[in-house]
């Protein structure tokens, strides 16, 4: 082992005197030499040279929100910021979605890309399975409970079908009460659970007169909604073919951006970020009961808890 060690350290001494008289023999050979090779070092770091700014470097890549992410960046990688909405009543937090969506499109220089909405179309025949236990039992119910409506309407359909099998619905269920009222109490217990859910209920009337108001006053505009999803599922969002995106019950509305960089530097995203935050506050002047905020997507997700 120690004449190994002697045989290295005599060679690698060897060496380092051959290369230095071969740069004494040859000066200009050797300086040559080295600015070629400087000046390939200095284009290979300038062409390959990359800065990872993201804080998810930091991290392990096996944490679930990292892989989380991963799995979204997957589908949305050209969506760099949202915006995140809370109304005080969802219609209002709808009017300022529009408006905003509406701004950011016509802003090209900064905005290449919004989602505000999301087409329907595609779930139509298949809402159903997004239901849950509970929708599809209360569901179940009403359609029971209107079996003899729907059996007429069927028979013969039309606007002047609907509003008499409506009529009579409403008579049975006005004689129904005035009974058990006029009976007592006594009699009420006995046939309140022959008679729980028989009752129209007057959301699905409100609704088809709405629609046939905005029908008739703006027939050129107009968009039809079914009011149908009022009378079978009133308390539930899963029929809306509105598409807005929602959360914590309609408490939050998002708008996915993605913004149009104005140069390749190492800042920037920062000009649209300041247009987008610009054009939030132009629109909060007229909703100002309306708080937004814009949130970088890359940065946002690690941020956020897993819910288990």
């Amino acid at each position: 082992m120690a004449q190994r060690r002697r045989f290295l350290k005599g060679l690698g001494q060897r060496g380092v005197w051959a290369i230095v008289r071969l740069s004494i023999t040859f000066p200009w050979t050797t300086l040559v030499m080295a600015v070629v090779l400087a000046g390939v070092a200095v284009w290979y770091t300038s062409t390959h040279l990359e800065f990872q700014t993201s804080r998810n470097a930091l991290v392990s890549q096996k944490a679930r929100y990292i892989q989380r992410f991963e799995d979204i960046d997957k589908d949305f990688n050209e969506l760099d910021s949202f915006i995140v909405v809370q109304p005080q009543r969802f219609e209002r937090g709808k009017r300022f979605v529009d408006a905003l969506g509406a701004r950011l499109r016509a802003d090209t220089q900064h905005v290449s890309r919004v989602v505000d909405k999301i087409d329907t179309a595609g779930l139509e025949g298949k809402k159903l399975l997004l239901l849950s236990p509970e929708d599809l039992r209360t569901l179940r119910q009403r359609l029971q409970d209107a079996q003899d409506l729907l059996t007429d309407l069927a028979a013969a359909p039309g606007l002047q079908q609907l509003l008499v099998s409506i009529n009579q619905e409403i008579s049975k269920a006005l004689v129904t009460h005035l009974t058990t009222s006029f009976l007592g109490e006594a009699s009420s217990s006995t046939s309140a659970p022959a008679t729980e859910g028989q009752t129209l209920d007057v959301t699905f009337l409100s609704a088809l007169f709405s629609e046939m108001e905005q029908a008739l006053t703006a027939p050129a505009s107009y968009l039809f909604h079914s009011p149908w999803a009022s009378f079978f599922l009133k308390d539930s969002d899963v029929l809306s073919q509105e598409g807005y995106l929602t959360a914590g019950h309609d408490r939050f509305l998002f708008v996915l951006v993605e913004d149009r960089p104005a140069d390749s530097s190492f800042v920037k995203h920062a000009p649209p970020l300041q247009a987008l935050r610009d054009h939030i506050k132009a629109v909060q002047r007229d909703f100002p009961d309306v708080q937004a905020g814009l949130k970088e997507l890359r940065k946002a997700l690690p941020e956020c808890k897993i819910q288990r």
